[in-house]
């Protein structure tokens, strides 16, 4: 058979044809209609073959639920993941949140000290610019 002959019955393939699949891959389509980086969404997929549906359920719409942690959950192995997911959790949790710099009086003090002390430079900056305002007396005649 020749090769006109395969086109004809329809047969074979075209490569250069319009089909997505031949366009570009799955993570090209899914990136265009999300309008996101292809890169970002191979990532994505990558760590969803990765990670059993369990643990990413677990981590799903938490505080794990990101890339660093993704990532550490993706590159062990399927059995120990639930094991490695609960470490995370232990040593996120071990970690001691910095004080509400709100709430803490002794910031409160220090702010209103420097705002005072910026208010004293400022007026004496207004005074200054105050004083050197008026006419110069080679200028004036």
């Amino acid at each position: 058979m020749r090769r006109g002959e395969v086109a004809a019955t329809g047969k074979g393939g075209d490569r250069r044809s319009n089909d997505v699949l031949a366009v570009g891959s799955y993570a090209a389509k899914t990136a265009r209609d999300l309008g996101a980086n292809q890169r970002t969404v191979e990532r994505d997929l990558s760590r969803g073959k990765k990670i059993t549906p369990d643990v990413l359920a677990d981590v799903q719409g938490t505080t794990l639920d990101k890339g660093v942690v993704l990532d550490e959950l993706a590159h062990t192995p399927a059995p120990e993941q639930r094991a490695k997911l609960i470490e995370i959790q232990e040593r996120r949790a071990a970690v001691r949140p910095a004080p509400d710099p709100l709430n803490d009086p002794e910031a409160h003090e220090k702010q209103l000290a420097a705002l005072r002390a910026w208010c004293i430079l400022e007026a004496a900056c207004a005074l200054r610019r105050a004083l050197n305002t008026r006419p110069h007396p080679a200028r004036s005649a």
